[in-house]
């Protein structure tokens, strides 16, 4: 009986032979130029044909022409990609909200301070090593900052400054 039925485009089977093509690729620019570590990374949207499924991905290639034969973990291998960690400042009533992405590291190894219009967010948490400063959309109390790390997720909490005490200090 033969089928009417169109098969999608991209196909899981499809994706991955094609990845697989393109690693080939990588593998023979590699060759040609001498290179002796390559790798790449970046994200998938709509993973599968599903709408807002997404996922991220990093490898790397490396000849071993001098060096001994190194692992090294796909969690290490996202960290080192060359991507800043994502980051959302909501405002929420008498609030300001800033979460972002510290995949793998801990309340331990992060430092939180602010002023009354950024925040500062410094990780030591090895593999991790970040900083970023971040332009707040008001201007906030820095003294009533609260903030949590949990399950890859840092998440920052200041009170907005009163508009009066805003304006006898400029």
């Amino acid at each position: 009986m033969p089928r009417n039925k169109e098969r999608p485009r991209d196909t899981f089977v499809g994706s991955t032979l094609r990845g697989l093509g393109d690693l080939f690729t990588l593998l023979g620019e590699m060759l040609e130029t001498c290179e002796k570590e390559v790798g790449r990374s970046g994200e998938v949207k709509n993973l599968g044909g599903a709408k807002g499924l997404h996922a991220t991905y990093a490898y790397s290639v490396k000849t071993l022409t001098d060096d001994e034969p190194t692992y090294r973990s796909p969690t290490d291998l996202c960290r080192s990609a060359c991507r800043e960690p994502l980051l959302d400042v909501f405002e929420e009533g008498n609030s300001v909200k800033v979460l972002m992405e510290l995949l793998g590291a801990e309340a331990e190894g992060v430092k939180v301070t602010a002023t009354e219009t950024e925040l500062t967010i410094s990780v030591e948490a090895p593999p991790l090593r970040h900083h970023r400063e971040v332009q707040l959309p008001v201007h906030v109390k820095p003294e009533t900052t609260v903030w949590k790390c949990a399950n890859g997720v840092l998440e920052v909490k200041l009170e907005k400054a009163d508009a009066e005490a805003r304006l006898t200090k400029d």
